[in-house]
């Protein structure tokens, strides 16, 4: 086909991209690239399939033709390919492309005069980059760029994320003077003034924006920040505290979508458990978690597990052993949150486990939907969800006592022992205390040193005044930033605490060199309010007892019962002066700090703190007191078992009586509910499997049964009657495997 032809397919093109045919001119043009057209011509057609495919919103295919015509077209000069740049800064932004488009700006920038615009596009590259340095630097060097509201708050974030928390608080404040006040910008002066350590303030500023917003989204996201910053600085008191969270409640209620669930409410069957967390991995949360993820019985629960952090190239061991623990397990991180939302409720999951609170990547706004007909929040942080639909929160009688409910939107579900069950690995070799080396004391926290506050300095340097040769060693993630870095030492100063005593390093990487460092030191302190956990376990599995200060609240009496666990409970303090005071007595008794040394280790491994057995058996019982409880609300009368299949009721029965004698041995009530429910399960099983009928023993035997049990549950003493249950299943269990050989669960009762 020759020039002019090919020439009258690109004019046929355009006049029906004119006319808005765009499927059509891209047949056209297709047609026409088909013909061999020379490098002049192919650059253009190829230059206008760029612009039907963006008016199909194909962006990608957009930007291939655009770099197709781009490299058709070397011989020409910018200003006759300045309209292939154009469009491809557009199709880079619309189908984000973040390093193309930082090359493409930063080239273009050393051509163009008018450089505004491409500034705005470099900014939004190296914001979705997250190259902070880089965009802060744009703003450096280019103090004139004119400023829109969008723009103001990209330096906002980025100078917030770059540390120099300063010149964000200035953007923020600059924001208000040109655009007025608006909640989103208030909710960010109260996260800056709370990294900057001035709570007070930070916490004015969730008031003004929650006063401005109305949505319940926005309402609950400022609400989880404030909740979680305020972990750190401690600025609401505990009379105002259940205002806020009276406040989330009312908010998140509006957030419910998901009300029917038609889940099977058997309180006896297989739980289908979901848990939805980022930390599947060597982390706090992930080593608190795997205990309850080898189930002591196998019909208890089927896991699922739902991974919300990036993938690597490499699971980290703990990663690797989530996935063989797990019954399903699926990589969500980059998915939607509705993707989610219809995992759990295609899967019909039963319970749905919030593993990750206020912490960064969590998925609160879900579980305000609601995923499941029973969610449970535990370990992710030390502190209320705030969510309406959030139905309990695992915990203790020393972290929650009695009272403490008003504190939380969720109901408290009490562990008997600890809240918490970690997981050890390897053995690291334990030192005696530093002084028997050094010749002082040397004091040490190995917290994340944001949650050294003041009122935490004050103390500490309470502690350095009456010890005068003692030393303060700190270990902890720096903040964020040159300016984060500066705010500690400010602050240090400021406190009166002298720096040639003090020592702060970040922490390391290696287990080895973590571990070797409590070698290094004598005594913990722990911080008020945000006290210690994955750091309290690691201190006392090395000898080294914590100090530390307890309030009303759960985030400060974690240590607290800890300490407790290992016999140490005179550690803790109910006050700042008392505090000082017990740091000080055990400083200056070198006898008991090596006998505590000598004997910690072993009383943290004979303790419920790492026994996971004991652990697993008491989780799985308040597993199970929480689904039976949503069975009996959400139903009518009894349940018909004629359906279920022999296994299944064989699964039910193994678990009912596994649950029951562990409420019995707890020493907790056993209400009629569950015994009628448990023996319906019981001759449900029996009558299917035709044993009541094929041998006349086991009807007589039966009714002498329920008559024990009717009098167990009116004197209140069913630990008999559920004993003798227990050995009547055994006898049935033990005929058929005579009869039908292997029963499969048989081993887990």
């Amino acid at each position: 086909m020759n020039g002019n032809q090919l020439l009258d397919l690109l004019k046929t093109a355009k006049n029906q991209m004119d006319g808005g045919e765009y499927a059509k001119s891209l047949q056209t043009l297709e047609s026409a690239l088909a013909r061999n057209p020379e490098p002049w011509l192919e650059n253009e057609i190829y230059f206008q399939v760029a612009l039907c495919k963006c008016e199909l919103e194909d962006y990608a295919g957009t930007a291939e033709s655009l770099e197709t015509a781009l490299s058709l077209a070397e011989k020409l000069t910018y200003d006759e390919k300045k309209h292939i740049y154009d469009m491809l800064l557009i199709a880079y932004t619309k189908k984000p492309d973040y390093e193309k488009l930082a090359d493409l700006c930063l080239m273009l920038i050393n051509i163009e005069e008018d450089k505004n615009s491409l500034l705005l596009s470099l900014m939004f590259a190296y914001l979705g980059l997250e190259k902070w340095d880089e965009l802060a630097k744009v703003f450096d060097d280019n103090p004139d760029i004119a400023i829109d509201a969008k723009t103001l708050l990209c330096k906002n974030t980025c100078f917030t994320m770059a540390g120099r928390y300063k010149e964000a608080v200035q953007t923020a404040e600059q924001y208000i003077e040109m655009f007025g006040d608006e909640h989103v910008i208030f909710a960010t002066l109260m996260d800056l003034y709370y990294s900057v350590g001035d709570g007070g303030k930070g916490f004015e500023y969730y008031k003004k924006a929650i006063t401005l917003c109305d949505d319940p989204g926005p309402r609950m996201k400022y609400g989880s920040q404030l909740l979680w910053k305020d972990l750190y600085q401690g600025t609401i008191s505990d009379t105002e505290f259940p205002n806020i969270v009276d406040d989330m409640r009312r908010s998140t209620e509006k957030l419910l979508t998901n009300t029917a669930f038609n889940n099977a409410p058997k309180p006896f069957r297989k739980i289908k458990i979901g848990y939805l967390s980022p930390d599947f991995r060597r982390h706090p949360v992930g080593l608190f978690l795997l205990p309850v993820m080898m189930s002591t019985v196998t019909s208890h629960c089927f896991n699922f597990c739902f991974n919300l952090a990036e993938p690597k190239d490499e699971d980290d061991t703990v990663t690797t052993h989530f996935k063989s623990l797990a019954d399903k397990w699926e990589e969500v991180h980059e998915r939607h949150d509705s993707y989610i939302e219809q995992l759990f409720l295609t899967n019909k999951i039963d319970i749905a486990f919030d593993l990750a609170c206020h912490t960064a990547n969590n998925r609160l706004q879900l579980y305000a939907r609601r995923l499941a007909p029973v969610q449970i929040s535990w370990i992710g942080a030390p502190v209320t969800s705030g969510v309406a639909a959030m139905d309990y929160v695992i915990t203790d009688k020393d972290v929650d006592p009695p009272g403490s409910e008003k504190y939380y939107v969720e109901k408290l579900l009490y562990m008997p022992d600890c809240f918490l069950c970690t997981t050890l690995s390897g053995k690291p070799s334990v030192e005696p205390p530093a002084f028997t080396r050094n010749g002082y004391i040397t004091f040490a926290c190995f917290h994340n040193i944001q949650k050294v506050n003041d009122k935490t300095l004050g103390m500490w340097r309470g502690i350095m005044d009456k010890c005068a040769n003692s030393r303060l060693k700190i270990i902890g993630r720096m903040p964020d930033g040159v300016e984060g870095r500066e705010i500690l030492d400010e602050r240090f100063r400021k406190i009166g605490l002298s720096m040639d005593r003090v020592s702060i390093s970040p922490p390391t990487s290696d287990a080895n060199d973590y571990f070797a460092a409590y070698n290094d030191v004598d005594i913990m302190l722990d911080t008020y309010p945000f006290s210690g956990a994955t750091t309290t376990f690691d201190a006392l599995r090395m000898g080294r007892p914590m100090i530390t200060l307890v309030g009303e609240r759960h985030v400060t009496r974690v240590s607290y019962s800890l300490l407790k666990h290992v016999g140490l409970e005179d550690l803790a303090a109910f006050s700042e002066d008392e505090y000082v005071e017990k740091a000080v007595t055990l400083a200056g008794d070198y006898e008991r700090l090596l006998k505590i040394n000598a004997e910690l280790p072993r009383r943290v491994e004979d303790s419920p703190l790492v026994d996971q057995p004991l652990f697993r058996k008491n989780f799985e019982k308040i597993i199970r007191d929480a689904w039976a409880g949503y069975c009996f609300e959400n139903r009518a009368g009894g349940y018909d078992y004629g359906a279920d299949s022999p296994q299944e009721l064989l699964e039910q029965v193994a678990n009912a009586t596994v649950y029951l004698e562990r409420k019995s041995a707890a020493g907790e009530d056993i209400d009629n509910m569950l015994a009628v429910e448990y023996f319906s399960v019981q001759k449900a099983f029996c009558e299917k499997l035709g044993i009541i009928t094929s041998n006349e023993n086991f009807p007589r035997e039966y009714k002498k049964l329920i008559v024990e049990i009717e009098r167990g549950v009116a004197e209140k003493n069913l630990l008999p009657a559920i004993s003798k249950a227990a050995r009547y299943l055994k006898a049935i269990f033990n005929m058929l495997k005579q009869r039908h050989g292997s029963v499969g669960v048989l081993a887990d009762v």
